[in-house]
């Protein structure tokens, strides 16, 4: 992957070899703990971002290509800790829910569609230096991006003089009665904060591809554009993952028409991206796989996964229009069109996994002496499953639909990946 250089590469943007950044990017591929550090974990590298843009910014101006990375990272950082705050509330109604207690009537559905977006994110900043957490660990952020929401409490009103044994206190309600209202005001304050950070998180991400975008196409009004060529292959692979951010966040929003917008962005870069890598390694065998190429198909199956989701999301009856004015399909074609591109999901995923199987015969990764490279190979191996299991999920979603039976899938027609379950630190989107 062009990302997974950071610590050596040198065509990639000089804040990108930052220890600052490094370790923010450990700190957001960090499992959670037994402790359940996850979100401290999350707020530490929003503050690592937020300061390191700000010492950017100042060095090279707002919209220098050498800020971009700093931009999307921060942006990215506070999305993905909305994405699992809201993750751990879903989680703590659901145990609610199970409980005999607990009244039926409060059970509520969760959607947890940001989940494959958040572990898909996780998976391309895996190859992060364990080393950096680390020393991260030793050296904490001084700053905390806010203060903890503090509840509000509602004080019960003292009774002058105690009911008879025989009466019925009027006010015996009152304690549940206050602590509703205070969960839900609290539940407002944390939707409202919540808002408050993706918006922020979405200005971040546009900002960073609008840089990024004028300069990899060298408009002659951009100061970047002496350099055009230098972080050239970063800024291809980059430009993808930007819009794929920028889609997850419209999303989270609601904005599933925008979202599909970026998503279909994103597509066009990957497919790109796929194009020219072929071409500029033509002098391959044939038959050869590299981890290079198979990363680059799996990433084309899981930007067309998010396509089709979006599109499924989007409000019944209505044309699918961005807020940009541009139609990307009238209503009744709506789910044709989610229909079809689940059908390049299929292609896409069969593809891959054939080449994966032919790698797994050629025995890649297993002859390589670098450990490293091994666990590269291991990896992607299991992010090529993990995707299969969310283009299932995707025909189940599509044969609810229909009524009928869910499209058969053929990621496990090779036999080569037996578990194809996704990992524990990873979830499937809701099928």
């Amino acid at each position: 992957m062009a990302n997974n250089n950071n610590n050596s590469n040198t065509n990639i943007p000089l804040v990108c070899r930052d220890g600052r950044f490094r370790a923010g990017r450990a700190l957001m591929t960090s499992s959670s703990s037994s402790n359940g550090n996850n979100n401290s974990n999350k707020e530490k590298a929003i503050d690592l971002f937020g300061n390191l843009l700000e010492q950017v910014r100042q060095s090279y101006g707002d919209d220098h290509v050498e800020c971009c990375a700093a931009y999307y990272e921060y942006g990215n950082a506070l999305l993905r800790n909305v994405q699992q705050q809201n993750e751990e509330h879903q989680d703590e109604e659901e145990e609610e829910e199970q409980q005999p207690t607990q009244d039926p009537s409060l059970s509520s559905s969760s959607d947890k569609r940001a989940a494959a977006a958040r572990a898909a994110e996780r998976r391309l900043q895996s190859s992060t230096s364990a080393e950096t957490l680390k020393e991260m660990s030793q050296n904490p952020s001084d700053l905390s991006k806010k203060p903890a929401a503090a509840a509000a409490t509602a004080g019960t009103k003292v009774q002058s003089e105690p009911p008879h044994e025989d009466e019925e206190d009027p006010n015996d309600n009152s304690d549940e009665a206050n602590n509703e209202k205070d969960e839900e005001e609290n539940d407002d304050d944390e939707d409202e904060e919540e808002d408050t950070d993706l918006l922020l998180a979405l200005e971040m991400m546009d900002t960073a591809w609008c840089i990024l975008d004028l300069y990899m196409n060298g408009d002659g009004n951009n100061n970047n554009n002496n350099n055009n060529k230098t972080y050239r292959e970063w800024g291809n692979e980059s430009l993808a993952r930007f819009s794929t951010g920028i889609g997850d966040t419209l999303s989270a929003l609601g904005r599933h028409a925008d979202a599909a917008g970026a998503y279909l962005q994103a597509l066009e870069h990957r497919q790109k991206e796929l194009r020219r890598y072929k071409n500029s390694n033509n002098d391959h065998p044939k038959d050869s796989v590299s981890l290079a190429d198979l990363t680059r198909h799996r990433k084309i199956v899981e930007t067309l996964i998010l396509l089709t989701e979006e599109l499924l999301a989007c409000p019944a009856g209505h044309d699918v229009v961005t807020e940009t004015k541009a139609v990307i399909c009238k209503a009744a074609d709506r789910i044709s069109l989610a229909q079809s591109y689940y059908e390049q999901t299929q292609q896409a995923q069969q593809e891959t996994v054939l080449l994966m199987a032919q790698a797994a015969a050629k025995g890649a990764g297993e002859k390589d002496s670098k450990i490293a490279k091994k666990k590269e190979w291991e990896q992607e191996k299991e992010n090529v499953c993990f995707a299969s299991t969310l283009v299932m999920g995707v025909g189940l979603q599509l044969a609810a639909l229909d009524g009928g039976e869910p499209p058969n899938t053929s990621s496990s027609q090779n036999g080569e990946e037996e578990d194809s379950k996704p990992p524990a630190t990873k979830k499937a989107k809701k099928g």
